[in-house]
């Protein structure tokens, strides 16, 4: 009975570990584990791909828990833009205003806008 008790503690000891060792990781080495990908495949559209973009998003503050994009981190990056780069990014930020992104096939909608706004 006592082995059973012992055998408990050690299990939600390497557990909490583990949740700490998550947590210690910054957002990319975090969503890479998350994920279960290599950072040679975190452009992958494999469904960890896009999990781990999905992460990603969500760590930096640009993707809502709501699914919604935050739509002030566009106007950031806008200032940011080069004055040659802004049209790019503000078709962009029109294209995917729509997006809500519940699960990690939804990020496949994004990579659309993106490569659409690429094209103008």
């Amino acid at each position: 009975m006592n082995s059973i008790i012992i055998s408990k503690y050690v299990i939600i000891a390497l557990v909490l570990a583990h949740v700490e060792d998550i947590e210690a990781l910054s957002s990319y080495e975090k969503c890479l584990k998350l994920s279960r990908i290599t950072s040679s495949e975190e452009n992958a559209f494999s469904p960890e791909g896009l999990c781990f973009q999905k992460c990603m998003l969500e760590s930096e503050g640009i993707l809502r828990a709501d699914g919604t994009l935050n739509e002030e981190m566009f106007d950031e990056i806008i200032e940011e833009t080069p004055p040659e780069q802004i049209k790019l990014v503000v078709e962009l930020k029109e294209c995917v205003k729509d997006i809500v992104v519940k699960e990690c096939d939804d990020i496949a909608k994004l990579m659309e806008c993106f490569n659409e706004s690429r094209n103008i």
